[in-house]
């Protein structure tokens, strides 16, 4: 097993872009979500054929790093995603796949990875990676129709997972998945001197967080991005999408994930005068959003998993080390740049870049 860089070479400063991005700068859609470039329609043609997927099935959903499609395999509603291999191995695409078969095994409704004409889950086609997985049936939930009782089985899905993280073993020789502190020190450590406060602000946070145990009832391989964007629901199960960014980190970081992604989507309804998204009209400012969130979401999480009380302790660096980490994303991407505060802030995480710097250099601003 090795633990392996998901970012490096990623990001080049002085407004140059790495191979990783040649090509692939993000372009906007009407909903402020971003959206990967084209992936050339042969590479897609010869991905669907290898996977068995009827000709003209297919349909795009989208996107960053990849290119994401449903399809119709025998009958069957599928899920096709394309991947440049500089961005993801097979090694990496093949963890992954291991690493949500333990979580399905225990329980977890997660998606299944379907196998090519070849008979493997990992197709490599001209330098990206191709796999298919069934499509799990569900739709994305509303933010009008969340209640303390979804938060409440969210916890409860993200506490089995971490649950069997603490059971799992990798079983592929060549298994990697990236080391998301070691990840970020890179990045904090690299910032140019014309942002030295920023730079000041995440290598702080690193050391703090440096201080904190890893032991295997704290630390252990995450989905790493189970955002609401990530989940469907049925009406009965809330289910996980996307395990591309599991990577090896404090279990807690998933929870900071989740709250930082929700108080930045409830804020932003609070602002415009929504305050039946995320709160059933209930008036919250996002500090006291955050707690009535954490209430009923912890109270689900812990039936299935017991994380010690200190833990928690340590969200507020974990909601800064994501915030910086985003920021740095979007002042790489030369189309965010580009934009209007106005325009920036239209999508998440519904802030122009002005004031996410603000907000990274406020000590008090991720205090839960």
């Amino acid at each position: 097993m090795s633990v392996v860089s998901r970012r490096r070479g990623f990001i080049t400063w002085k407004g140059r872009v790495s191979k990783a991005l040649a090509g692939m700068l993000r372009r906007m859609s009407d909903d402020g979500n971003p959206q990967t470039t084209d992936i050339a329609a042969e590479i897609i043609e010869e991905a669907a054929r290898r996977f068995e997927i009827e000709p003209g099935s297919l349909a795009p959903l989208g996107g960053l790093a990849s290119r994401v499609f449903a399809g119709i395999r025998g009958g069957r509603e599928v899920v096709l995603k394309v991947t440049p291999a500089s961005y993801r191995s097979v090694a990496m695409v093949r963890s992954e796949i291991e690493f949500v078969r333990h979580m399905r095994a225990g329980g977890v409704p997660a998606a299944e990875s379907l196998h090519s004409v070849g008979g493997v889950e990992v197709e490599e086609i001209a330098e990206h990676v191709a796999r298919v997985e069934a499509r799990l049936p569900g739709r994305l939930v509303e933010p009008r129709e969340w209640t303390p009782e979804l938060f409440g089985r969210w916890g409860i899905l993200l506490g089995k997972m971490h649950a069997l993280t603490k059971t799992f073993g990798p079983v592929l020789p060549e298994f990697t998945r990236p080391d998301w502190q070691e990840e970020m020190r890179e990045d904090f450590s690299s910032i140019p001197d014309e942002m030295s406060d920023v730079r000041t602000k995440g290598m702080e946070v690193i050391e703090r967080l440096d201080g904190r145990r890893k032991g295997p009832e704290s630390w252990g391989l995450i989905h790493g991005d189970m955002h609401q964007w990530n989940l469907i629901w049925d009406e009965a199960t809330l289910r996980p999408l996307d395990f591309d960014n599991s990577s090896y980190d404090w279990l807690v970081a998933d929870i900071s994930v989740i709250v930082h992604n929700v108080r930045n989507a409830q804020g932003f309804a609070y602002d415009r005068g929504d305050f039946e998204a995320w709160t059933g009209g209930a008036k919250m400012e996002r500090r006291e959003f955050a707690r009535h969130f954490l209430q009923a979401f912890m109270s689900g999480y812990e039936r299935e998993n017991a994380l010690p009380e200190e833990e928690l302790d340590m969200l507020p660096d974990l909601l800064r080390r994501r915030h910086l980490s985003g920021y740095l994303d979007r002042v790489a991407d030369a189309r965010v740049m580009a934009m209007s505060d106005e325009e920036q802030a239209a999508g998440p995480p519904y802030r122009s870049v002005a004031r996410q710097r603000a907000e990274i250099l406020d000590d008090g601003f991720w205090e839960v």
